[in-house]
């Protein structure tokens, strides 16, 4: 038995074509990475700043930003209104006690 792609079935994986459905399409796409692509282009041309606190990462979207993708149709008002969770340490999320199960004793 022949494992990977060969050029007999090449065809079948070769191509980010849809077997069925719109032309237009290049293949199915996972949405994180669709946003990730967006925020570093975003960053790249100056649309969206940065900023790094220990491990946790602050996204601002610049005035230049605002208005450039507004032209591409982004209704950006709910995303100003975001605010992200208050913590009791600066830069980390607040704790929440934890919940176990515990099997009832009879």
């Amino acid at each position: 038995m022949e494992y990977g792609i060969t050029p007999e079935n090449n065809h079948e994986w070769g191509s980010m074509k849809p077997k069925v459905g719109n032309e237009n399409h290049l293949g199915p796409v996972n949405p994180f990475t669709l946003g990730n692509a967006f925020i570093e282009a975003s960053l790249k041309l100056g649309w969206v700043e940065v900023e790094q606190l220990e491990r946790h990462r602050r996204y601002y979207i610049t005035s230049k930003g605002f208005d450039e993708m507004g032209k591409l149709g982004m209704d950006l008002e709910k995303t100003l209104h975001y605010r992200p969770p208050i913590s009791d340490q600066e830069g980390h999320a607040p704790s929440r006690p934890h919940r176990h199960h515990h099997p009832r004793r009879r």
